[in-house]
């Protein structure tokens, strides 16, 4: 009797634990009519679609922040965020509606503001404005320039400024606008023009009546094609660079298939009156590569294939090369397509067909100082400066390199992820991928050390895809496993939860996890200085990190209170969110399912248990929605309301 006592004892504490690890819904939302999708931004706005209605949520309370009502039925891949900053714009068959996130103000609506095609948009965070560009419906030109915080029209102008190319603010008061022929600079406030520019000789030929015309067709015959024209800004000297890439097709004489060949147009010019640096364009063989502001000029490093060419050029009328025997530059392995600057030099990241190579420039010399151009897999995501010399973090592997020689330290390079490192203080730690072999490495003395090393291995065909430092070791962990290991090699625990019988269930999740990845990364690239890579590891494949390692995160490193109400305020809650992710937390959330459904369940991080579980129900298509910034899950029930959940 003592024992059966004991076992219903048993039985009532898991039905207990069971019933508990069930979440219970932190808020419930009713909602107007029936909800097609929701969607958790990247910098943590919560927004509902129903019918021609897109609605604001607060994330913690559920309560309706604002209510917009659109032109028709959005898709939810037709509401994002603008690139380079946390408005949302909806945009579909060319009308473009820009909302303000916090309020749901609507600042800009392209065909209220008379634009039938809308080319160009862009977000000016000093300034506060929002710039577009398009055609009214007589197909005459307009640019519009729309104050943020108020929502009211600035300016407009209908010159016919032609191809637009790019946008960019110098100053609050000041942009840069450039097109295919011109290059002009604008009052923001009024849109006056400060001053006009040719970005050629042929240029100036188009203040001509014959030079109209030319340029009317060549405005013509370039309408659908795209123009590789890049702008950089040396802040420091006041001049910036617009780069060009021009591409030509030569016939065969034997009559085959033509070959083509990239060169690069250089054009440097003074910001404050538009005056050209270089009497005449630097030209360089070459597609786009990058370009590195030193001391009073500029590197300047194309993608030349093989071999490239790279060349320092003085902010001097001249322009003339100083690197290499009688300043025809440097010779390097591959073409430039990155590089980070530290204390050792400039290492540059260049590329021929699927090779990647380092070397490390000398700036002053223009010499390189490896004996040979390092050859490694995968692009370059950081790097650490040892005494030792330069430790490399590939999206494939990892090495020490002596910096004076460019030799491998550690002998034959570390298969890894960057997300498979981990950094503390003087210790780095990091998963061989290959052997799923736990090591550290002291960045001060260059000794690499074994911590485990049997095989770890992972049910469901797994292999570790992030390891994360806790104070009881290193944990380890893949979509549907975790494994703790102390700092003296002894597994702790590994725990694995199955995965949900459709894959397509895991989309919101994997979503959710990208931005938060993209966060955490950005807090590394920060830490370690190596923001010139930060594009490199994301690459193009991931819109979500690229987004926050190209665009409004990255771009405002430097802002500070210069920036606008609007963007400030943007600023404020994107550094909210990093500095949360910093923190780190005690639980990750894993997608797990059987036969009877699926289910969102947090889980330990210390002791590997399931601690809570948000059913998603049997439906092969749950329509939810999640914050792995903050923990939260949002879920649209069957009857139509929305919950919020926090884990």
């Amino acid at each position: 009797m003592k024992r059966q006592f004991r076992f219903f004892t048993l039985l009532a504490l898991l039905i207990s634990f069971s019933v508990s690890a069930q979440l219970e819904p932190a808020w419930t939302a009713s909602l107007d009519g029936t909800p097609d999708w929701h969607k958790v931004t990247a910098n943590g706005f919560l927004v509902v679609s129903s019918g021609s209605e897109l609605h604001g949520f607060d994330p913690e309370t559920g309560e309706r922040s604002w209510s917009v009502t659109l032109s028709g039925k959005y898709d939810e891949s037709e509401v994002n965020e603008l690139e380079g900053a946390p408005l949302l714009i909806a945009d579909r068959d060319g009308e473009v509606t820009l909302i303000d996130p916090f309020d749901g103000k609507v600042k800009f609506n392209s065909v209220k503001a008379g634009l039938s095609e809308t080319i160009y948009r862009k977000f000016l965070p000093l300034s506060g404005s929002i710039v577009a560009a398009g055609k009214k419906a007589d197909g005459s030109e307009l640019i519009i320039c729309v104050d943020e915080a108020s929502g009211d029209v600035r300016w407009t102008r209908d010159d016919k400024f032609g191809r637009i190319i790019s946008i960019n603010e110098n100053s609050k008061d000041e942009m840069l606008l450039t097109t295919l022929f011109f290059i002009y600079k604008l009052r923001t406030d009024s849109g006056d023009t400060v001053w006009k520019n040719s970005v050629s000789e042929e240029s100036d030929l188009a203040e001509t009546g014959l030079g109209k015309a030319l340029m009317g067709m060549a405005e013509e015959m370039a309408k659908d094609m795209d123009f590789n024209i890049k702008f950089y800004q040396d802040p420091k000297q006041g001049v910036f660079i617009l780069v060009s890439e021009n591409k030509r097709q030569v016939q065969s004489s034997s009559g085959g298939e033509p070959s083509v060949s990239y060169s690069l147009e250089y054009k440097a010019y003074k910001l404050d009156n538009g005056d050209k640096v270089w009497k005449d364009p630097i030209v360089m063989n070459g597609r786009m590569g990058d370009i590195a502001f030193y001391k009073n000029g500029a590197i300047l490093m194309p993608d030349d294939g093989n071999r490239t060419t790279i060349n320092f050029h003085p902010f001097e009328a001249s322009g003339e090369g100083l690197y290499g025997k009688k300043g025809r530059g440097t010779k390097i392995k591959g073409g430039v397509n990155g590089h980070i600057t530290n204390e050792h030099g400039i290492l540059l990241i260049s590329s021929s067909g699927s090779t990647t190579f380092l070397d490390l420039l000398d700036p002053e010399s223009g010499e390189t100082k490896y004996k040979k151009p390092l050859k490694v897999d995968g692009n370059m995501a950081q790097t650490i400066n040892s005494d030792k010399g330069i430790i490399y973090i590939t999206t494939e592997e990892m090495n020490l390199v002596d910096d004076a020689t460019g030799d491998q330290l550690l002998g034959k390079s570390i298969p890894v992820t960057p997300s498979l490192t981990a950094l503390d203080g003087e210790t780095l730690y990091l998963m061989d991928a290959k052997k799923n072999h736990l090591k550290k490495l002291n960045i001060k003395t260059g000794e690499l050390t074994d911590i485990f090393t049997d095989k770890l291995k992972f049910e469901g065909k797994e292999d570790p895809s992030r390891i994360e430092l806790r104070d009881g070791g290193i944990l380890v962990s893949s979509d549907q496993n975790m494994a703790l290991i102390s700092k003296d090699g002894a597994l702790v625990y590994q725990s694995y939860f199955p995965a949900p019988r459709e894959s397509g269930l895991a989309r919101a999740l994997l979503f959710a996890q990208a931005v938060r990845a993209a966060y955490i990364g950005a807090n590394a690239y920060a830490a370690s200085g190596a923001l010139q890579a930060a594009s490199a590891e994301v690459g193009a494949d991931d819109p979500v990190a690229g987004a926050m390692a190209e665009g409004f995160g990255m771009a405002y490193q430097e802002i500070g209170d210069q920036a606008s109400e609007f963007a400030q305020k943007s600023i404020d809650r994107m550094r909210a969110r990093m500095t949360a992710t910093a923190e780190g937390r005690d639980y990750n959330i894993i997608l797990s399912g059987d036969k009877k459904g699926s289910a969102l369940l947090r889980v330990n991080k210390d002791t590997g248990e399931k601690e809570a579980e948000i059913s998603l129900g049997d439906n092969d298509e749950p329509n939810y929605a999640v914050d792995d910034v903050t923990g939260r899950v949002f879920l649209i029930t069957d009857d139509g309301n929305l919950v919020g959940y926090q884990f």
